[in-house]
């Protein structure tokens, strides 16, 4: 069945289950941070979660990664500095670009609620087998892959 088709319903098209299942895992990591009185959202600690995972990079850098667009990323590294969770350190090859630090109070808080994506993540894999969240986790990156690739040729 393709998307042309008048018959088409929502359950066959992959892009639907990957953006239901999102929209909960957000839901409930969401809750668990406000539930836990975080001095950090969600999405917020998710970002300083992968700038760690990164190191010092270049914006331009984080933004690609991450498929965030640049301004909201502009606003998320701001935000983010405001709290002292990073820093923006000129990089010594290019003046004109900074790299994003993560500082020692933004690796505490990554510290402080780690416990909260572990607890989630055990609560929603519940009764699925391993071998299914590993074959999950790599059609997700091949797919993540290839939408990157294809935004490349685009120009995007």
């Amino acid at each position: 069945m393709t998307l042309t088709d008048h018959h088409i319903n929502k359950e066959s098209v992959l892009g639907y289950y990957v953006g239901r299942a999102f929209k909960a895992f957000n839901h409930k990591m969401h809750h668990k941070f406000e539930s836990a009185g975080a001095e950090i959202q969600f999405d917020s600690w998710v970002k300083l979660f992968m700038f760690e995972q990164m190191g010092n990079r270049i914006q331009k850098d984080l933004a690609a990664f991450s498929g965030i667009h640049k301004a909201t990323i502009t606003r998320t590294i701001d935000s983010l500095e405001e709290k002292g969770f990073v820093e923006r350190i000129p990089d010594e090859a290019d003046r004109r670009q900074n790299r994003i630090a993560v500082t020692q109070p933004g690796r505490e808080i990554i510290s402080r609620y780690i416990h909260l994506i572990e607890e989630g993540e055990k609560e929603i894999l519940e009764g699925i087998p391993s071998d299914d969240v590993e074959i999950c986790r790599g059609v997700l990156t091949k797919v993540w892959n290839n939408c990157q690739r294809n935004c490349e040729k685009l120009g995007e």
